[in-house]
């Protein structure tokens, strides 16, 4: 896949498709959102925030792993559930050179 010549994706369409997914954590209190967020962002993934919910694009295999140090890190009560991202939002991750 290229943009503009810069080459953004190079291999197999099925590792593109592959690399679609994305965590969604929910928590009442934002506090522990602030926290999940800076584990992902320390990890390279991408966080949107979106009211009290966030979408982080990473595999789905990351959900273990923040799991675990949210966890370790004092958040409780965590809903992280992992789901598709399109292709939209594939792309544009691409282009701003963040890591799926």
């Amino acid at each position: 896949m290229l943009n503009q010549g810069k080459a953004l994706f190079n291999g197999p369409a099925r590792d593109l498709l592959d690399r679609r997914a994305e965590l969604v954590v929910e928590a009442e209190d934002a506090v522990q959102l602030d926290l999940v967020e800076r584990l992902a962002s320390r990890a390279g993934y991408t966080v949107t925030r979106e009211e009290q919910a966030l979408r982080i694009a990473c595999p789905a295999s990351f959900a273990e792993t923040l799991n675990q140090e949210s966890r370790e890190a004092g958040a409780t009560g965590l809903t992280i559930r992992a789901r598709e991202a399109s292709l939209e939002q594939l792309f544009l991750a691409l282009l701003k050179g963040d890591r799926a």
